[in-house]
């Protein structure tokens, strides 16, 4: 009788994943590159063989266009990057909270802003190696994440043991990574015109099924822990 408490759900505060504002910003980003990137390709598209392609003598929307495939690359690879990998990221954060309500100001604090400012700096280093063709680099970056928070892991006592903690970092690594070449990949594709949009499409489709496989996996986990405020 004694162990039952231990394993009693507690009911906390916490916003559902399928409620927040990052639920919807990450699609509505993908939609909206889209969009302006099938308007590019299908009528504003210049090849990059072709003698005009760095011409923005004749009028300013010529040097936006030019650059556009870029644009819509690294907007994909940061702006809806970070949104999708916080908001898996932080339900994960969110079930160990539950679980461990008693760790609610030690080690699971996450310091949410200082984590973003990494993960954008993270995407657009990969973005960046993979665009002038150094995809060493990224490997280099993961192993000094690896090295500094290794001794976070490697904990093995306590409630909340190494694995809790590696566990959310890896996920968020992992879907940072993603992005970053999914980012890369789509920049690729509309440098192709019209004939690369649609690749592009199914690569944002891409990304968008496996960010929500990981969305609702780690909130059919938390789910027993939400508070049910329709009973209050």
């Amino acid at each position: 009788m004694k162990h039952k408490d231990n394993h009693k759900i507690r009911k906390i505060s916490i916003v559902k994943p399928f409620d927040s504002k990052r639920f919807v910003i990450t699609p509505a980003v993908i939609a909206i590159l889209l969009l302006i990137s099938w308007i590019y390709s299908s009528e504003n598209y210049i090849d990059p063989a072709s003698s005009d392609y760095f011409d923005c003598s004749q009028q300013f929307t010529n040097c936006v266009w030019l650059v556009w495939p870029y644009i819509a690359g690294m907007a994909i690879a940061l702006l809806a990057g970070h949104y999708a990998v916080s908001s898996v990221v932080k339900t994960m954060w969110d079930y160990l909270r539950a679980i461990h309500p008693q760790e609610e100001k030690g080690i699971l604090v996450t310091y949410e802003g200082q984590g973003g400012v990494v993960g954008i700096v993270e995407r657009s280093l990969y973005y960046g190696s993979l665009l002038v063709q150094q995809p060493l680099f990224v490997g280099v970056w993961l192993t000094l994440k690896t090295v500094s928070q290794s001794p976070r892991w490697s904990k093995d006592t306590g409630p909340v043991q190494g694995r809790g903690i590696f566990q959310p970092f890896l996920a968020g690594t992992g879907l940072s990574l993603l992005f970053a070449v999914g980012g890369f990949l789509i920049t690729q594709n509309l440098l192709r015109g019209l004939g690369g949009f649609f690749a592009s499409f199914l690569l944002s489709a891409g990304l968008l099924v496996i960010w929500l496989s990981c969305l609702t996996i780690s909130f059919f986990a938390i789910k027993p822990f939400l508070e049910n405020s329709a009973t209050k």
